[in-house]
């Protein structure tokens, strides 16, 4: 394909709509085209005030686009389409899949892209909840793009993207930062500092494009001249074009309108003429054009004034039935308004320019738009029109006590929600409860709007205030706690102690009502509770308190979850907790009824971790990332994530540990709530790994210092410093972060019998010479390990009292905790416990011993991924007077985590898009971890990687 490069601006557009002094602008669109065309995505983003030409650049890149093979897919944004969720969405994608066939549409909207359905009207997608929404319709869009992009490469083209809806905007963002990916061109513009746009939003996709936005520049007094001449049919003098040049500042499209006016005033461009061109005004465009409106017939006026009120993309049965013109008379008048250049020359209807519509809109009045809003309204409400596309006239119309707008404004709310668009169910709502009396003090309608704004995340206190107002005007029980709950979360999102105080709030509220959502309420106080240090004891008495509930409805497996937790933590009677966990899980009934989404589920799965099921909990995490992909859910992919990280640390798979931990950090919109835990396994895997400078930057980067949170998972990472800082040789500062992590777990009763901080310490104790403090810490843990009876916790407990006691005592206890541990998923303990046999033995003088034991824990921390634990090792082999082979890592043990990862999914039989999918990253990612693993297991295709990954 040649290049596009050299093309001129008069060989795209010609007479009077001529791209001027606009190389630089149209070489640069170029290069990036044919840069898609080739495969390299990449953003662009036009900025100017209004008239400047972004628009003229938009349609020279569509032409550019066509010519060089890509796909060209565009919309615009518009005033009245703001409050429409995925407006611009729908005109870059609606139409094509319209017109796709059956067999075309399902391939483009398989796998993940199926969850882009709510924002473009095609298939449902899985059932979500309000909260899950936003997110899955995001990650389903980018999909559906993805494979569009993989049959023919894309031109997105947003003009007036400052008018974007925030739903749409939002994908736009996240599509910008994956898109060099792709073979896409995204193009917007976007006027600077318009009022009411999204400046955060804007600003992040002009930050994609790269250091500078293209920004066009006023036309030159040359320039100006040859424009003029063009209006006018003949040259004008010098001092005339440089007069027009100073009355509209060079903007080429007031040059125009301006040109066009004084040619209608019969104005042929002599100097003499200059005064006439000051005469005109500020308000030249108005003027020409409400002159050139006046003199056509009155159908043309009103068809004008149609268009104006309904907004982009208007048919035109539609334009005629609004201003009452017959079908036939409105197509001529369509017709006088495209050769007046009111309106395009193509159908659907739009005006030349918002400018153009912004007059004719402005020249209704106030009064007289309100009345045409409402008027737009009711003829679409009468002819059973989507709520949505109703819902932005009556916004603009002025309340009349219409209850029928009421219901319908509530309608188009609750389907933005459900297309994962807050912000635009939140206008609708404070709109409805504008419309009548009665909306403003209707519990359910504040229970909704405060709901809607809560899931903005950033109208708190605002959903605060609604949804507390509509509780109180809730009769309905069950109504009633959903509201609480969703109050509850959004004090969550502020903090911990007021979640909590609302909740208790709630269940006090509803003491006596048995229902499942009463129930999930109390289930959700427990779960919050127990995780901050104010409300643990009081949380943990409540689900001590409660019966043991037989499991038959999902509320009823929550509550057993509940039980299941709080037994864990007691760690003392494993045989029972265990016992709860299957039946709080129910085989997968709940992880399928709630997802990892759920805390009571992720806390059950976290349980079995402290309880040696790790193959268990795995099967069970599994099941919910799998859920969490289908359904698009960053927070339950997030969550599962984390949960497998930890699991996999137990049982001694640190790639694995590594890369569930990075898989769900890296995932955009990471929920900060989660950070300090997934990056806690993640650092206590790189410490494993020897990779300690990078541990460090992980455990910095989630927030461990004085101000974390006394949230119980968050504290999880004073444990992770503490290993990092003994990995350092920073012994008394290692010690002072496992005394502060036990007091903190001490204060609450949180024994959490899977952390072993007291061995820790006590190893680090007897490192400075507190032989007392390392005696009592270990016969602590031992005791606390005894009686909860896991293999993990009594080898590891033994492996601390063998090394703090030391002599053939203490290599009996080290002996001892081998055994233990081999009946337990641990397996990394179990090696440290060998090598720490074998070096014991070494300096006891048993040397032919201490090798056997050296060798098979140095092999066995191989297979973890241990490196530190593998120098270690091969250290004391050496001092041993063994002659082990060099520490050379090669084939898989040279594989990074996400490549390991990527290649195992591979292996297994997952195609590069299905791998994409499952760890929410692009297809490129995936082709290039797969081909350094390639390069490292010296193979050269996918059939070889089952094979090469078993050596």
């Amino acid at each position: 394909m040649s290049s596009l490069a050299g093309v001129s601006e008069t060989a795209l557009l010609a007479g009077e709509n001529e791209l001027l002094e606009r190389e630089e602008e149209l070489a640069r669109l170029a290069a990036a085209i044919d840069a898609a065309a080739a495969g390299r995505g990449s953003v662009i983003y036009l900025e100017g005030p209004a008239g400047i030409g972004k628009t003229g650049l938009l349609d020279a890149a569509r032409v550019l686009a066509d010519r060089a093979g890509l796909s060209v897919h565009s919309a615009r944004g518009g005033e009245l389409e703001r409050d429409f969720a995925y407006g611009i969405v729908r005109g870059l994608f609606e139409r094509h899949l319209a017109e796709a066939e059956p067999a075309e549409r399902r391939e483009l909207l398989a796998g993940s892209a199926a969850l882009a359905g709510p924002a473009i009207g095609f298939g449902g997608g899985p059932s979500l909840s309000a909260a899950e929404t936003s997110g899955a319709v995001t990650h389903g869009l980018y999909w559906l793009t993805a494979n569009l992009a993989s049959r023919q490469p894309l031109l997105l083209a947003v003009d007036d993207v400052h008018w974007a809806d925030r739903a749409s905007l939002r994908f736009l963002v996240y599509l910008a930062a994956r898109v060099e990916e792709l073979p896409i061109l995204l193009l917007s513009a976007a006027r600077p500092r318009e009022p009411n746009s999204d400046r955060v939003l804007l600003e992040a996709l002009a930050a994609a494009s790269g250091p500078e936005p293209i920004r066009p520049r006023v036309l030159s007094v040359e320039a100006t001249a040859h424009l003029v001449a063009g209006r006018l049919g003949r040259a004008a003098a010098p001092e005339f074009s440089a007069a027009c040049h100073q009355a509209t500042g060079g903007n080429p499209f007031l040059l125009r309108e301006l040109a066009g006016a004084l040619r209608a005033d019969g104005a042929r461009g002599g100097a003499e003429e200059v005064g006439q061109i000051h005469d005109l005004g500020p308000n030249t465009v108005s003027r020409s054009l409400l002159l050139r409106l006046s003199a056509m017939p009155p159908a043309a006026g009103a068809i004008a004034a149609a268009v104006a009120v309904l907004g982009n993309d208007v048919e035109l049965h539609h334009a005629a039935a609004f201003a009452e013109v017959e079908l036939g008379a409105a197509a001529l008048a369509v017709d006088s308004l495209a050769d007046a250049e009111i309106l395009s020359p193509r159908l659907p209807l739009n005006f030349v320019h918002p400018i153009v519509r912004s007059a004719v809109y402005l020249d209704l009045g106030p009064g007289e738009r309100a009345a045409a809003h409402a008027r737009a309204a009711g003829l679409l409400a009468a002819n059973d029109g989507d709520p949505e596309l109703i819902a932005p006239h009556v916004i603009h119309c002025a309340p009349a006590g219409e209850r029928r707008f009421v219901e319908l404004l509530r309608a188009a709310a609750a389907a933005a929600l459900g297309r994962g668009a807050p912000e635009t169910a939140a206008v609708y709502l404070r709109r409805a409860r504008e419309e009548d009396e009665s909306a403003r003090a209707d519990g359910e309608l504040l229970c909704e709007l405060g709901t809607a704004e809560y899931l903005t995340g950033e109208q708190q206190a605002d959903a605060v205030a609604h949804l507390r107002e509509g509780i109180a005007l809730l009769d309905d029980p069950d109504r009633r706690a959903e509201a609480w709950l969703a109050l509850s979360r959004t004090e969550l999102s502020l903090d911990v102690p007021s979640a909590v105080a609302v909740l208790e709030e709630a269940v006090e509220d509803l003491a006596g009502h048995s229902g499942e959502w009463a129930r999930r309420l109390e289930v959700e106080l427990n779960c919050v509770g127990v995780t901050h240090a104010d409300s643990f004891v009081r949380s943990a008495a409540r689900i001590d308190a409660l019966p043991e509930l037989p499991g038959e409805t999902p509320g009823e497996r929550l509550v057993l979850a509940n039980k299941a937790y709080r037994s864990g933590q007691a760690g003392k009677d494993l045989k029972k907790t265990v016992e709860l966990c299957r039946r709080a899980l129910a085989g997968d009934r709940l992880i399928a009824e709630e997802g990892l989404e759920s805390s009571a589920v992720t806390q059950v799965l976290y349980v079995m971790y402290m309880a040696d099921l790790t193959d268990e909990a795995l099967a069970h995490a599994g099941a919910g990332l799998e859920r969490a992909i289908a359904r698009g859910s960053g927070w339950g992919f997030v969550s599962a994530s984390g949960v497998r990280a930890a699991l996999h640390y137990l049982a001694g798979d640190m790639l694995a540990t590594e890369a569930d931990s990075r898989q769900a950090l890296e995932l955009p919109g990471c929920p900060p709530f989660a950070v300090p835990f997934v990056s806690a396994f993640l650092a206590l895997a790189l410490v494993e790994r020897g990779e300690l400078e990078e541990a460090d930057a992980v455990v910095a980067a989630a927030g461990c210092g004085p101000e974390l949170p006394p949230i119980i998972h968050m504290e999880l990472l004073l444990w992770a410093r503490a290993r990092l800082r003994a990995a350092q040789g920073r012994d008394g500062e290692a010690l002072a972060d496992l005394l502060d992590y036990g007091e903190r777990c001490d204060r609450v009763g949180a024994h959490l019998p899977g952390i072993p901080w007291r061995g820790d310490a006590a190893l680090l104790a007897a490192r400075l010479g507190e032989s007392k403090r390392a005696r009592e810490l270990s016969n602590d843990q031992l005791r606390r390990a005894r009686a909860w009876g896991t293999g993990s916790a009594v080898g590891r407990a033994l492996t601390v009292e063998g090394l703090v006691l030391g002599g053939e005592e203490g290599l009996g206890l080290l002996a001892e905790a081998i055994e233990a541990l081999s009946s337990s998923p641990a397996r990394l303990d179990q090696a440290k416990a060998l090598v720490e046999l074998g070096a014991a033995q070494r300096r006891a003088g048993h040397r032919r011993e201490a090798r056997e034991r050296l060798r098979e824990g140095m092999e066995a921390a191989r297979r973890c991924g241990a490196t530190a634990l593998v120098d270690r090792a091969h250290e004391e082999l050496v001092t041993a007077g063994a002659r082990p082979r060099r520490l050379m890592f090669s084939g898989v043990e040279s594989l990074t985590a996400s490549e390991s990862r990527v290649a195992a999914m591979a292996a297994e039989g997952m195609g590069n898009r299905e791998i994409a999918q499952a760890l929410f990253v692009t297809v490129k990612t995936v082709e290039n971890h797969l081909g350094r693993a390639y390069a490292k297991l010296g193979i050269h295709s996918r059939d070889d990687l089952g094979v090469a990954l078993q050596k």
